[in-house]
């Protein structure tokens, strides 16, 4: 997992926002777990640290996307803890560094 993220690849399970993609190297090698920004999820990514800075809480902001049938990360419904997990562990929308552009 250290190489993945050493090498610029996700180490870790999907993640909303991101799509994998196979990608070639200049040697011509395949390249895998590369991650290229999912366009339409990360406008909702946005929107969750927008709203977020703006004071709203985990659990407005799950039940507002569940309200506009926005699909949750595995295409369900949101949950406050989707949104924001634990700070600690730096799980959750909110927390994951990823979303501040570090691989961890």
């Amino acid at each position: 997992m250290k190489a993945a993220v050493l090498a610029g690849r996700l180490a870790g399970g999907r993640a909303y926002g991101y799509r994998r993609v196979v990608r070639v190297d200049e040697r011509g090698e395949l390249v895998r777990d590369v991650m290229e920004i999912h366009p339409r999820e990360a406008e909702i990514v946005l929107r969750i640290h927008t709203d977020f800075a703006a004071g709203k809480s985990s659990v407005q902001i799950a039940t507002a996307l569940n309200r506009e049938n926005v699909p949750g990360p595995r295409g369900g419904q949101w949950n406050a803890s989707t949104v924001r997990r634990d700070p600690k562990k730096l799980v959750g929308i909110i927390n994951n560094p990823l979303y501040r552009g570090l691989l961890v």
